[in-house]
């Protein structure tokens, strides 16, 4: 019980970078650099705040739980942002959020009716 107890509130390690590859060469980079992750179609990416696309060998759920939940937060099934990477929030309608990201995100990036107001609350800490 106490080492179960002990594992539970040590913090978690996560993240702090991801290898991948980019023009046939292997890329290191670092998750603070990271605006968002997302899904298109069967491959998930990230973009980097410099505006640069990798593709990541992850499934968002589990990206999701390799990255700090204080710094990323998942609005969607397809979509992870940084509170750094939300430039505008604007209501939309389904009681959802529509997020303006930086850099730009090709299609819209919802927030889902289920998780707006954990989202606020996430982005109010």
């Amino acid at each position: 019980f106490l080492r179960e107890l002990q594992t539970q509130l040590q913090p978690k390690d996560y993240r702090t970078r991801f290898l991948v590859k980019h023009a046939q060469k292997l890329v290191s980079i670092e998750v603070k650099d990271i605006a968002y992750f997302y899904s298109d179609g069967k491959m998930n990416f990230f973009k980097t705040f410099d505006n640069r696309r990798f593709v990541v060998d992850y499934l968002m759920d589990e990206l999701v739980n390799m990255v700090d939940p204080k710094r990323y937060f998942r609005i969607s099934r397809s979509v992870c942002v940084s509170a750094e990477s939300i430039g505008k929030i604007d209501d939309y309608f389904g009681s959802r959020l529509i997020l303006q990201l930086k850099p730009a995100l090709e299609k819209e990036a919802l927030v889902s009716r289920e998780k707006v107001s954990d989202f606020k609350l996430w982005l109010g800490k």
